[in-house]
């Protein structure tokens, strides 16, 4: 790719900005001044690239690179110390078994929270991946669980880029459409929440990216057998990746279909005329063999592998049932925890609405542009149906299954990115003659500068990242030095407990041996009198009995940091009573009772 003078100037200038934000982060100086000074400038390139400098492949490029630096904040704020979150702290878990144990299997516990293993397990697809990178590479597995998530979103992008601008020159809409389909995908709450973590969820996205990208394929060329087979392998293989995002893909292929074989009825009724038309009867059975053959492997393997989540399915099948026959009435999820004051100031809560009204709403005009602008085609048709079908999803769930509806907002953000972005390109021709009023430069350098503030954050905004007047203690976030107890805790032979305590869960997977992760258990406020009956127990004291997470909302054992402040008091006299401190370096604990 040749650049132009400017284009150089501006790619200089975005290197400059992302390379002293990412140093004041690492080592925590003039923050967070520069930190706004610098995403503000970056904010301003690349709006400045899209809109004026438009020319695909590099706009594409300068986009890219500055969404690789927001998914790496979290881990340049946290020096690359902490796996972000909950859930990919277990996956490194299963990494670790599976390397002590020197074989892939699902791991059998029985007392929680270990039994998050066995659920993991049952999808090892991520941590063979990780486990090989380890043992070819030499990288410790710790490195390459921080190192693998911006790796597997970057590939997501791609697969995104390459779906989107297939669509987009097929439909024959104008180039900067792509630009804008990537920068509402990379900056959505939704998708920068799973790109940062080292869970199976964001590989999953990776394998449904592409296998969308082959479906696209296979649906505009039925009679390439190649695209139809390479569907099938990546279909079948996400199956043994993620559990819900299979799942989901499965319900995709079968709604697809439902939709082919009632497009030439509803094509005939005035509401259907435009959304609607007829399709090859190779293409109607392609889609409706790839969701039956998807199907039958996803049984297979959930009965014999996966059986930690029939539990779940059968649960939400009868609730299901019982909401359509009225016998129950529809329950919804309870309220998340409350987030600290000092991450939810006015300008946060007020931005956030903001973003998710500029990426969501748009979508739903797009679909109404594609409509009426754009003829009856194959393309046009696969994003029709897709939307149709992935839109059903959201509702049926939010609606009857209430399995975190977020995720089947992640799962559709390829197409809910694709039409909002034809909605943004249809508003700027519009605006073309108006320049004294540029809408479209403004609606993208908000986007830009704000997602780098809020991230993955509906409502707040982890400033603690980048604000060290906002200490991590105040908002529950984990501490990063916890690697400093290695020596000491290479001394504790923790096999000759029963128990192990602690008031956070993630340092001590790493901490401890994989074979003792069974005597895990979490200290909460209705266990306080369990802690020291059973004898023979130990305390990993990380963070001072403090038992907030902000990121954890209704998962938190405590509602808000007022009440944690309160319980850890009590908890620090209850445990002084009844047990004996070996280890304290002023800010980690370790107590035993004999």
């Amino acid at each position: 790719m040749i650049i132009s003078k400017t284009e150089a100037t501006l790619l200089i200038a975005q290197l400059i900005a992302i390379t002293i934000a990412g140093l004041s982060l690492w080592y925590k100086i003039f923050l967070p001044t520069t930190y706004y000074l610098m995403i503000l400038a970056l904010a301003v390139i690349l709006s400045l690239q899209m809109i004026k400098y438009h020319r695909i492949s590099f706009s594409v490029f300068s986009l890219a690179l500055s969404i690789v630096f927001m998914r790496n904040v979290y881990y340049l704020a946290t020096n690359y110390a902490i796996i972000p979150f909950g859930d990919g702290n277990w996956d490194y878990g299963v990494v670790k078994t599976f390397a002590s144990e020197g074989r892939a299997f699902v791991i059998t516990e029985q007392n929680y929270p270990a039994t998050l293993l066995t659920w993991y397990s049952g999808w090892p697809i991520l941590h063979i991946l990780a486990l090989c990178l380890s043992q070819v590479s030499g990288i410790n597995a710790y490195q390459v669980a921080l190192l693998l998530p911006s790796v597997i979103g970057t590939c997501s992008l791609v697969f995104v880029y390459l779906l989107v601008d297939k669509i987009r020159r097929s439909l024959r809409l104008a180039s900067e459409v792509t630009g804008f389909a990537l920068l509402l995908y990379s900056v959505s709450p939704e998708a920068l929440f799973w790109t940062v973590q080292f869970v199976r969820q964001n590989l999953g996205i990776l394998f449904l990216v592409f296998t969308f990208y082959l479906v696209y394929k296979s649906w505009i060329k039925p009679k390439e057998l190649k695209y139809t087979s390479l569907t099938i392998f990546f279909a079948l293989t996400l199956v043994m990746v993620h559990h819900f995002t299979s799942f989901i893909l499965v319900l995709y292929f079968l709604l697809f279909s439902v939709f082919l074989v009632l497009s030439p009825h509803f094509a005939k009724r005035k509401f259907g005329n435009k959304l609607f038309g007829e399709s090859p009867n190779v293409s109607k059975h392609a889609i409706f063999g790839l969701g039956l053959i998807s199907l039958v492997f996803l049984f297979t393997w959930w009965n014999n592998y996966g059986t930690s989540v029939w539990p779940t399915i059968t649960s939400s099948i009868v609730r299901f049932v019982k909401i359509l026959t009225g016998a129950q009435e529809i329950k919804y999820l309870p309220s998340p925890a409350s987030y600290p004051e000092i991450l939810i100031p006015t300008w946060v809560t007020a931005m956030s609405f903001l973003r998710d009204i500029l990426i969501y709403v748009p979508a739903l005009f797009g679909l109404i542009i594609l409509t009426s602008k754009v003829g009856k085609t194959l393309n046009k048709l696969f994003v029709i149906y897709s939307t149709l079908s992935l839109g059903l999803l959201f509702i049926i769930n939010y609606f009857f299954f209430r399995q975190e509806v977020y995720r089947v907002v992640t799962l559709a953000l390829p197409f809910v990115s694709l039409l909002g972005a034809v909605s943004y390109s249809y508003i700027k021709t519009k605006l073309e003659r108006i320049r004294c009023i540029p809408v479209i430069s403004i609606i993208v350098a908000f986007l830009l500068f704000y997602s780098f503030i809020g991230f993955w954050g509906h409502g707040f905004a982890p400033l603690h990242l980048y604000n060290p007047l906002i200490s991590y203690e105040e908002v529950g976030e984990r501490n990063t030095d916890f690697m400093r107890l290695c020596n000491f805790n290479e001394k504790v032979i923790v096999k000759n407990y029963k128990v192990v305590w602690t008031d956070d869960l993630n340092p001590l997977i790493f901490l401890i041996n994989s074979s003792d992760y069974n005597k895990i258990e979490r200290i909460r406020p209705q266990d306080i009198q369990k802690v020291g009956s059973y004898g023979k127990e130990i305390i990993y004291e990380l963070k001072g009995f403090n038992l907030y997470f902000y990121y954890a909302r209704a998962f938190s054992p405590v509602e808000n940091p007022e009440d944690a402040d309160v319980l850890a008091h009590e908890y620090e006299l209850y445990v002084q009573n009844k047990f004996s401190c070996v280890y304290s370096d002023g800010k980690y604990r370790l107590w035993i009772n004999p």
